[in-house]
């Protein structure tokens, strides 16, 4: 059996972890110490020193080969190891004789990828110069995936020595702007039109955009890739251009599709929130039984502009006793500022002018 197949279920059990660390991420726990050196049985030896107050450990066994592993963890770069981190650790030093180094790099947001960038390169320095005659090799868990990349990347062009000989890594998390280039293609595909509806305003026509078989697509897999096994019941779409989106994206992510429409529009009874026009008032309704309570929504529309139709629909859902995952658009109007009015709340949208 080979090594990446053997560690097949502690990595399976990390994935499944990661689908519930939304609220996590948010509150990052600190207390953990899965690698505590007095955490490893007595077959382990245990060489451990802190750089920046930052620990560097490495694990062995007196039968261990010269094949020298960089371990670097998962968790956004914002959480800490957890307990299937130290069961792959300990798989690769038992059963395949590999010296395994862990290093608790600097997270965010008490830290920058700068500093992380530096403990890591003074952690390598350490090592590498403790451990003259060792083949070195990088194995990173998603965002520790990345970090290696990164870290390879400088090592290269600085000529720093001994380069890792191979680098292996699980469901890496290369870009941390979180971009999709195939959305450049869609903006491509975007009408601009001067003066309409009023002087002075420019109207951005999806409907070229959608008539596009390729851009369509783009689109729908974006939010699908996005949402999907995230454990939302239910995505509610604006009327009427989130029909589109919202329920096409239900679709493929296993969840219900909730229209939320203009006033009297719905046959059963309502739950009705009134916001705010540049004149006047408008409002927005859903049916009474539209959520269960307790139920996780994601909001779509095609347009975040001033930010009232999208404020409605959040105090919507939790009028019905349900929780709003996040909100999602194609298009966002930053200089509209309509993030700032869902303040506390989840906002992405794909294209930004």
């Amino acid at each position: 059996m080979s090594l990446l197949s053997d560690i097949a279920v502690p990595v399976a059990k990390l994935v499944n972890a990661k689908r519930g660390n939304e609220k996590a991420m948010e509150n990052p726990r600190r207390d953990t110490d899965f690698f505590n050196r007095k955490n490893f049985r007595k077959e382990f030896i245990t060489e451990e020193e802190f750089i920046d107050s930052f620990q560097v450990l490495t694990v062995k066994t007196e039968e261990s080969l010269n094949r020298h592993v960089i371990f670097l963890h998962g968790g956004g770069y914002v959480l800490r190891a957890v307990r299937s981190h130290k069961n792959i650790v300990e798989r690769m030093v038992k059963k395949y004789n590999l010296k395994v180094t862990f290093v608790d790099y600097p997270l965010a947001p008490e830290y920058t990828a700068d500093k992380t960038y530096e403990v890591l390169t003074k952690a390598y320095k350490s090592v590498t110069e403790k451990n003259i005659g060792d083949e070195f090799y990088f194995f990173g868990d998603s965002a520790g995936g990345g970090l290696a990349l990164a870290f390879l990347q400088e090592a290269r062009d600085n000529h720093v020595t001994p380069f890792p000989k191979k680098t292996v890594l699980m469901s890496p998390w290369p870009d941390i702007s979180m971009t999709n280039e195939e959305i450049k293609k869609v903006e491509g595909l975007m009408r601009s039109i001067k003066d309409f509806p009023a002087p002075g305003i420019i109207f951005r026509d999806i409907t070229t955009i959608l008539k596009d078989k390729e851009g369509l697509q783009i689109i729908i897999k974006d939010f699908t890739e996005r949402y999907k096994d995230k454990g939302i019941d239910y995505v509610m779409g604006a009327d009427a251009r989130g029909f589109i989106f919202g329920a096409a994206i239900a679709y493929n992510i296993g969840a219900g599709f909730v229209p939320a429409r203009k006033p009297g529009k719905l046959p059963a009874e309502t739950e009705k929130v009134e916001y705010e026009l540049e004149y006047g008032k408008n409002s927005i309704e859903v049916h009474k039984d539209a959520f269960e309570k307790g139920s996780k929504v994601l909001i779509v529309d095609d347009l975040l502009a001033t930010g009232g139709t999208a404020k409605a629909m959040v105090e919507l859902t939790n009028k019905l006793g349900a929780e709003v995952y996040e909100l999602a658009f194609l298009i966002e109007l930053e200089d509209l500022k309509g993030r700032e009015l869902l303040h506390g709340n989840k906002v992405y949208s794909q294209l930004k002018y």
